[in-house]
């Protein structure tokens, strides 16, 4: 039987910026978007991430060489920034293993 408050994806697709996932747990969402960047030659990842999908909702960002690093650097971001701007507590592993299930790390 499946945990009903789980965080689960409930939607996924391409944007204009690349993959998006949306994430819900209860009456907490959380949209991702992943895309590859070039950078002085190199390749690297950026998540960007935000409570929802609202225009004005703060987006946090981060960077690595695979999408996993980017999402760590992410998680990070948003817990240095979660008091000041009231975000919603979000535990980035199991953001991880909803992310692995679908196969977007």
């Amino acid at each position: 039987m499946k945990d009903k408050d789980a965080l689960r994806i409930t939607d996924q697709h391409r944007g204009k910026h690349g993959m998006v996932y949306d994430l819900k747990r209860e009456d907490v969402r959380l949209s991702l978007t992943m895309a590859q960047k070039a950078l002085d030659g190199a390749v690297e990842w950026e998540i960007e991430a935000r409570a929802g999908r609202a225009p004005e909702a703060l987006v946090v960002a981060g960077r690595g060489a695979t999408r996993r690093d980017a999402l760590l650097r992410v998680g990070e971001s948003w817990a240095r920034e979660a008091t000041e701007h009231r975000l919603p507590p979000f535990d980035w592993e199991e953001v991880a293993r909803a992310l692995d299930a679908v196969r977007a790390l």
